[in-house]
Order: C-alpha cells, then sequence, then structure tokens
C-alpha cells in the first residue's frame, strides 16, 4: 500500500491496532444497500451540520454500499461509543434495522481494508461525499483508485475531539426532529433550485442534484 495513505489510514485509527485491548479508536457506520444512499447523505448532513463534527470519511464498497468513518481524537471505552451512537440512531429511523450497522472499531479487530480490490474485481475507495450519488447504480471502481488522492482526501479529515464525543454519548445534545416545511412562496422553478441548493436542512445529495440542474439550464 501507499506509505502515505497507510499513515493516514493509521492517524485516523482505520486499521486493525496493535493491541487487542477493549478501547475504541473509530466508529464506523455501514450502510449495504448502495440504493441507500440518500439516507446516508441525509445522515452526513446532520452529523456536520446539526451536531457540529467534522467530515467523516466516507467510502464506497466494491460490491455495493457505503460506510461513514467516524475518527475519534483519543480512544474511549465501549461503553460511551455504544451510547455515542445510540444517540445517532434515531436519525436512521427511516432505514429497517436491518440496512445498516452500527460498529465500533477496537483493539485488534479485523478492519476490512480501504482501498482494496474485491472478489468481482472492482475497488473500494474513500471518495469525496459529493460523489456519492455516482455509485447508486454502479458499485465500486473498475480500476484502482488513485492511492496518493486516497491519501490526500485523509489527510483534510480531523477526528472528533474528545469534548464532543463525550456531549453527545453523554445525552447533552437533544437531536432535533425532522421539521415540517413551511410552503415556499416560489414565483419560479430557479428560484426553488436555488433555495434547495442553498438550505443547508436539505439532505447534501439533494442539494448537490439541485446544483447540477441549475449548471445545465440555459441563462436566464
Amino acid at each position: 500500500m501507499h506509505e502515505r495513505l497507510r499513515s493516514e489510514l493509521r492517524r485516523l485509527n482505520f486499521v486493525a491496532g496493535e493491541t487487542a485491548d477493549d478501547a475504541v479508536r473509530a466508529l464506523r457506520i455501514d450502510f449495504p444497500r448502495a440504493a441507500d444512499w440518500p439516507a446516508v447523505a441525509a445522515l452526513l448532513d446532520r452529523l456536520c451540520g446539526e451536531l457540529d463534527l467534522p467530515v467523516p470519511a466516507v467510502s464506497v464498497g466494491g460490491e455495493g454500499g457505503y460506510s461513514l468513518w467516524l475518527a475519534l481524537a483519543e480512544a474511549q471505552p465501549l461503553a460511551a461509543a455504544t451510547d455515542f451512537l445510540a444517540a445517532v440512531q434515531p436519525w436512521l429511523s427511516e432505514l429497517p434495522a436491518e440496512r445498516y450497522r452500527l460498529r465500533v472499531l477496537q483493539g485488534a479487530d479485523a478492519i476490512p481494508e480501504v482501498p482494496a480490490r474485491q472478489a468481482n474485481g472492482r475497488w473500494s475507495a474513500f471518495i469525496d461525499p459529493g460523489m456519492g450519488s455516482m455509485f447508486v447504480d454502479e458499485p465500486g471502481l473498475e480500476i484502482a483508485p488513485n492511492m496518493a488522492r486516497q491519501a490526500d482526501m485523509l489527510a483534510a479529515l480531523r477526528p472528533i475531539a474528545s469534548a464532543d464525543f463525550r456531549r453527545i454519548a453523554g445525552g447533552r445534545v437533544e437531536l432535533p426532529a425532522t421539521p415540517v416545511a413551511a410552503p415556499l412562496a416560489l414565483v419560479d422553478p430557479r428560484t426553488f433550485l436555488m433555495a434547495v441548493m442553498n438550505d443547508p436542512a436539505v439532505a447534501i445529495g439533494d442539494r448537490i442534484r439541485a446544483a447540477q440542474v441549475l449548471l445545465a439550464a440555459p441563462p436566464a
């Protein structure tokens, strides 16, 4: 593996640790179905927007699906890590339980390597969140990703500070319910698309699609 990429994976604790202790060094939320990207994007938007957490790593599986990787600045007890995941689970209530997995990454746990070539010949890889919708119908990458680019993406990530972790794990954050949107007095489709693109409460995937439509539209 590319040495700088390996170094970034170690920094974020996205590889197996060297000791078999129970400390949790990272969290991962898996979505095995590629069709659930809208739910992935919505959760990503809420973690960063409403909880003010750093952007997690996003990976696409070579056989389909996505994972969100949450790095922790310091190792945490298993009970606290479980409480953290339980705190954000209500935001996944629209998905059946079998369509996502909440995982703690401990000590020497076997952690699937990313990026890696899968049995079907396609590659898993870390991706920019804005590219997520591109993999709904086409799992993984046909060829190996650029390893230097993979390292660059990980280098830009920050782990969750211990104070923020404790704030959420300790139940000191009230997760807001999805608000009922008030009717919008919009006069034309362009105004509507601009409102969608600039609304932080809208899932990131929908905001990206609105931007794409605007870019493809002829000048007003």
